[in-house]
């Protein structure tokens, strides 16, 4: 981490694969292939902010589908990315909520009941295609070599905001975003009646520090996420990591969720 720029905050730089040589050799639906098959990345030279969070266990689990609970330790992860460079749309970034869960048929993974993004494109693939419950916001990162700063708003509330202080670079880090995602809605949606699916991404770790965190969360009537997370008053322990996604491993279809849950996650899906 020599010189003066945070390796961590890379400028936007709009990028458009499908119109460079990866679509001239291919052609639109050999691009597409090659994503899928992780032959192009999908997100390349994206910052992850990762911070461990506790759960309300009553609040969390409400929001839950049928053979989703949560994990023992009732823990999540509160999580800012900024993508410098896809293949699907401009440079754009995401703030988001994951709470660790365990699956009847698929085991351990992490299951996404609000997001919120600030390009269109993306909220419109991340809802139809992977079933993130992602709503259009405002985020915001600032920093220093050592100290990153964030903020989240969506309809004039300032929902989110901290930072994270870098520690030790990791040498042998476990994944970021590349682990089991259970979620609700995507192929195959009905507004109330709607499959859930586990899948999971490639992805390539370029580098990864541990670091601590502080976090300040607030709710709003559409937006209520303050009251999925316990205690945030002490330091949070965190993550910060640049990758690149290149694609998925598998998405099967492991549960149907029906109105019950569509009514319980009505603010944080669809307000």
């Amino acid at each position: 981490m020599d010189g003066d720029e945070n390796p961590m905050l890379h400028p936007h730089i709009p990028s458009f694969p499908f119109d460079t040589p990866h679509r001239t050799r291919l052609g639109l639906v050999g691009s597409l292939w090659s994503l899928l098959r992780g032959r192009i990345p999908m997100w390349e030279n994206g910052q992850v902010i990762c911070i461990e969070i506790p759960l309300d266990p009553t609040a969390a689990a409400r929001l839950l589908p049928h053979g989703l609970r949560l994990d023992k330790t009732c823990s999540g992860i509160f999580g800012i990315a900024d993508y410098a460079k896809t293949a699907f749309t401009s440079p754009y970034r995401e703030c988001f909520v994951l709470f660790r869960v365990r699956s009847l048929l698929g085991g351990a993974g992490l299951h996404c009941p609000w997001m919120i993004v600030n390009d269109d494109t993306a909220l419109i693939y991340g809802r139809e295609l992977l079933a993130y419950p992602k709503k259009m916001g405002d985020i915001a990162i600032t920093g220093t070599e050592r100290e990153i700063s964030f903020a989240a708003q969506r309809r004039g509330v300032a929902l989110a905001e901290g930072s994270v202080s870098l520690l030790e670079k990791e040498e042998n880090p476990q994944p970021l975003t590349g682990v089991k995602i259970f979620n609700t809605g995507g192929p195959g949606q009905f507004m109330a009646l709607n499959p859930v699916w586990m899948f999971r991404f490639r992805e390539t770790i370029h580098e990864s520090y541990r670091a601590q965190a502080r976090l300040k969360l607030a709710d709003s009537p559409y937006d209520p996420v303050r009251r999925l997370a316990g205690n945030l008053d002490q330091p949070l322990a965190a993550r910060v990591g640049r990758i690149d996604i290149m694609g998925w491993r598998y998405m099967l279809p492991v549960g149907l969720a029906g109105p019950r849950n569509f009514a319980n996650t009505f603010e944080y899906r669809f307000r």
